[in-house]
């Protein structure tokens, strides 16, 4: 019996962990917010931009201005606007985040 108590002890730990770690996964899942957003994602024709004749590809981002994976996304697109001058059109359409920040809407 004593050949297989530590073997029975690291089996009952690796139990725990897996059971909590899967209690814990699904705890965080029903704290998940899901409030309706009502946001028109498409834009219509007031807001659509005039684009220059020779624009080949037009880069449209849908962000939110408070979000830092946003910003940190700026100077990657500020480089591919030098790099491809004219032939790409940069849009930017504001997409509050409410999840993230409760006063996105406000």
């Amino acid at each position: 019996m004593k050949n297989y108590r530590p073997f029975l002890i690291i089996a009952t730990a690796l139990a725990v962990a897996v059971i909590g770690g899967v209690l814990l996964f699904r705890s965080d899942r029903s704290k998940v917010s899901h409030t309706p957003i009502t946001s028109s994602a498409s834009p219509t024709a007031a807001q659509s931009p005039k684009l220059p004749a020779e624009t080949v590809v037009t880069l449209e981002e849908f962000g939110d201005y408070q979000c830092p994976p946003c910003g940190a996304l700026h100077p990657t697109l500020k480089k591919l606007k030098q790099e491809f001058g004219n032939n790409l059109n940069f849009v930017f359409r504001n997409l509050p985040l409410s999840t993230i920040h409760k006063n996105a809407l406000a």
